[in-house]
């Protein structure tokens, strides 16, 4: 198994990816797992360098590699190439920073509509509410100097790298989405209490996978919140203890 997700390869997100458990990775050989930090950024560029070699490293040993996983720009990086080509690394973070700052400071709504002004193209690939991939599609046509959309057609036309693939997905009914989504919202706080050390990472580490991680960026804001309210908690505990009149000493008592 080949795990094609965008947060499971992060280390200390157990209880939050849904990580297969420890007796599902005894019966099964599961990879890229925990195989990058929090703290930093992990790409579709990234996933394709260390899934490649694993997949065609696997198939050498007569085994059949099972890509499995929730992201499916993953899948295409991996199986049609990455919509621009290879690219200089530290360019592409540089103005990946850059637009991610730009993003927080004055918000997405801006850079997208720059988007379509650039490439009208990309109103059909690239959702205003979907930040990663304004990113992404601003990003590749600064480095690459071609509209997204083009980029985007190429990759898509290019044959699977791997001969003889087969796609299995499963479907699952609406009504049971929002089942589940009911059920998240009400355990929320509860599941906080069992996250254990999950809960320790500072919010610093959760920027990398938290605009497009659902769950995590409430999670954060649940966590900043109860962090506050506790500050404050202690704040006023420590004003009111200080503000107390010191205890007078009885003259009279002796041990």
């Amino acid at each position: 198994m080949i795990a094609a997700d965008s947060v499971t390869v992060y280390r200390g997100l157990e209880i939050g990816a849904a990580k297969p458990s420890a007796a599902e990775r005894a019966r099964v050989p599961h990879h890229l797992l925990d195989v990058a930090d929090p703290a930093h950024a992990f790409t579709a560029g990234d996933f394709t360098r260390l899934a490649r070699p694993l997949v065609e490293g696997l198939q050498a040993e007569g085994k059949v590699p099972i890509l499995c996983g929730g992201s499916g720009f993953y899948l295409r990086a991996l199986l049609r190439g990455m919509a621009s080509g290879e690219e200089n690394q530290v360019e592409a973070a540089a103005i990946k920073a850059s637009l991610e700052a730009r993003g927080a400071a004055e918000g997405f709504a801006g850079m997208y509509a720059e988007l379509v002004r650039q490439d009208q193209g990309s109103v059909s690939t690239v959702h205003p509410n979907d930040h990663y991939r304004i990113v992404r599609a601003l990003q590749a046509m600064a480095l690459h100097g071609r509209p997204w959309s083009e980029l985007n057609k190429e990759a898509r036309a290019t044959p699977p790298a791997f001969p003889g693939l087969r796609f299995f997905s499963l479907e699952v009914e609406k009504e049971e989405l929002k089942e589940y989504s009911r059920w998240l919202s009400g355990d929320q706080v509860q599941l906080t209490i069992h996250l254990d050390k999950e809960a320790f990472i500072s919010l610093s580490e959760l920027r990398a996978i938290r605009s497009r991680t659902p769950g995590t960026k409430t999670f954060g804001g649940l966590i900043a919140s109860l962090i506050e309210l506790g500050m404050e908690e202690w704040s006023l505990s420590n004003r009111t203890a200080t503000s107390l009149p010191k205890p007078q000493r009885d003259k009279n008592f002796s041990l």
